[in-house]
């Protein structure tokens, strides 16, 4: 929220409108207030203060609309004095900006932790994809494996024949030979 007034002018506008009501009555114009407890004696300059506040939050200050003279009224809100008696304008401001940030993010919230669920369910989903892949070519691995194991099994089956083949054919002759 940009506030185009300092917090300081923002007080002496409320509090000159505190003073005159409790003084007078409920309803102000511009020229009641412009003068009085510190505020600008630029009338143009208070109505536009009072016009920004009128729209910023009506439990501060309401526009009442245009009197008999064609004169714009005002009226406090029913948050005025509070703000006036715990700090004012500068903790009311404070406030209104965290209310504001937290509402944001009170907002936000669900969306961030749906796209949060989205991605971890898009990584869980591609490292599942990757595992599934990744056990294929396991097996594919192990299929591969097993037929030169059964390959590697016959080789050596007719290399221990043959061996057993030649080792009986030298013992023979050595028999012989006794």
């Amino acid at each position: 929220m940009r506030i185009p007034y300092t917090t300081e002018r923002l007080d002496s506008l409320i509090g000159a409108c505190v003073e005159f009501t409790e003084q007078h009555e409920s309803y102000f114009m511009t020229g009641n207030i412009a003068g009085r407890e510190g505020v600008s004696a630029d009338i143009d300059e208070v109505s536009r203060m009072m016009h920004w506040v009128a729209e910023m939050d009506k439990g501060v200050l309401e526009y009442s609309g245009i009197g008999q003279d064609n004169v714009p009224y005002f009226r406090l809100g029913h948050e005025a004095m509070q703000i006036m008696t715990e700090g004012g304008f500068k903790k009311y401001l404070r406030r209104k900006r965290l209310i504001g940030h937290l509402e944001q993010v009170k907002s936000w919230s669900p969306i961030c932790i749906s796209l949060l669920a989205l991605i971890v369910s898009v990584l869980i989903w591609q490292t599942r994809e990757r595992s599934l892949s990744r056990i294929d070519e396991l097996t594919a691995q192990v299929s591969e494996l097993q037929i030169h194991q059964t390959q590697t099994k016959g080789t050596v089956a007719t290399i221990q024949a043959s061996l057993d083949t030649v080792v009986s054919q030298l013992r023979e002759p050595r028999r012989a030979r006794r």
